[in-house]
């Protein structure tokens, strides 16, 4: 099983036009749901990798913030991850909304990222994708 398939969305580059992602993004189309732990808020998850996602919010995080967010398909798993704000940057053309892009890391309580679980999620939303 590897995700080798994937239909990844174009990747935004980092400084000197870089490209700072490790795994390829698959675009969620609606089919992924968010909510934000802490505060119970809901969340527009943009796309989703091996190595992290992309949401769309009201909110403005800061660089290095370790936030807890529960992730699930539509007729697909729930996945539990801790993730670490990497960039928030305003939507252009969206007065108060921001593109915040996070990588997971290892949880609080179980030291671990749930790979296994966010191998299956992406499977269920990309059904072409092959989990390596």
């Amino acid at each position: 099983m590897g995700l080798a398939l994937y239909q990844p969305v174009s990747a935004s580059s980092g400084p000197r036009g870089r490209n700072q992602r490790r795994a390829p993004r698959v675009d969620v189309l609606m089919r992924v749901e968010g909510i934000l732990v802490s505060i119970d808020a809901h969340i527009i998850v943009h796309d989703l990798s091996r190595s992290g996602f992309a949401i769309m919010s009201q909110r403005s995080f800061d660089a290095g913030q370790t936030l807890d967010f529960r992730l699930t398909a539509i007729d697909g798993p729930t996945v539990a991850v801790t993730a670490e704000s990497v960039h928030t940057r305003p939507m252009p053309g969206m007065p108060g909304m921001h593109m915040s892009g996070f990588r997971f890391v290892p949880g609080r309580l179980t030291g671990l990222v749930p790979q296994a679980l966010i191998d299956q999620l992406i499977e269920t939303i990309n059904p072409v994708a092959s989990v390596f």
